[in-house]
């Protein structure tokens, strides 16, 4: 009986890792669960499979993500372990909506024993916040007394008044702000406010990391204030999606200088000498939409 027992605890201990092998085995794993929107994940998927397996794997960048945008996507061969073959695909992902994402499973088709089947990694669920707002300057400590000739203790006395009501003021302060926090909570911007937002927190467009968020948030803006299809879009197929919805010649010219200056930014590492004349045409092409009814 002690056997049996022993038997059966070891089969529902062991019964979800077996049902997860097979001929071919798909494991993935994500750099994280939690990112702010303009941060990449990077999401890797190990496949292993058995001696006599007809696998025939497909190119890293065939594979869609909806709704992530695929930035990279590498296929490598890793070296063979026990007799299986192994590979190693490895994609960086962007969100473009804040809350709690997907990503979806990636699928493989296989011939076995004659019989065509299916191996698949599992959903991967990744939180999405707004990025972190630029901290704000600490409160300073006040400047100490000129010497005056009076006793010792009126110092002491002024110091120690001085200390009390700075700490009185400063717990004032916040137990005032935790309350509007409470009663107040922060409403989600729209596609057009959040844009001029986050424009507005660019300083420097000659760094390239600035660049290259720059021509994300506008990316974003297509995306969320005209609904374009921009994931895995190259600039091209962008243009051509414009044009073919009649949008103004201005609002294209625009795009198009935007994403294929930030297109030789990412290849070639150098940033435009007008690029804060770009980053102004574009704040005032969004300001301008606010007068515009949303495209259906």
């Amino acid at each position: 009986m002690k056997r049996l027992l022993t038997l059966l605890l070891t089969l529902a201990l062991l019964g979800p890792a077996l049902a997860q092998q097979g001929p071919v085995v798909l494991k993935e794993e994500a750099s994280s669960s939690k990112l702010k929107l303009g941060q990449s994940l990077r999401l890797t998927v190990r496949v292993t499979a058995d001696p006599g397996v007809a696998l025939k794997l497909p190119a890293a960048d065939s594979f869609s993500f909806e709704p992530w945008e695929v930035r990279d996507a590498v296929l490598t061969d890793e070296p063979p372990l026990g007799g299986q073959k192994r590979w190693k695909y490895t994609f960086r992902l962007a969100p473009w909506e804040i809350g709690q994402q997907t990503v979806p499973p990636l699928k493989l088709s296989y011939q076995f024993a004659g019989q065509t089947c299916e191996a698949s990694t599992r959903p991967v669920e990744i939180a999405v916040a707004e990025p972190e707002p630029e901290p704000k300057g600490d409160i300073r400590d006040f400047a100490g007394l000129d010497p005056l000739p009076v006793p010792l203790w009126v110092y002491l006395l002024v110091a120690l008044s001085g200390l009390v009501t700075l700490a009185l003021f400063w717990l004032g302060v916040r137990a005032l702000r935790r309350a509007l926090m409470a009663k107040k909570p922060v409403p989600e911007l729209g596609p057009t406010d959040w844009t001029l937002r986050e424009l507005g927190l660019l300083s420097d467009l000659r760094q390239i990391e600035q660049y290259e968020r720059f021509t994300q948030v506008l990316r974003i803006w297509l995306a969320r204030r005209h609904q374009l299809p921009v994931l895995e879009r190259t600039t091209g197929e962008i243009l051509t999606d414009l044009r073919a919805r009649s949008f103004p010649p201005e609002l294209i010219q625009v795009v198009r200088e935007v994403l294929e200056e930030g297109d030789l930014v990412k290849f070639a590492r150098q940033v435009p000498g007008d690029a804060a004349l770009r980053l102004e045409s574009v704040r005032q092409m969004v300001q301008a939409s606010k007068e515009e009814k949303p495209d259906a």
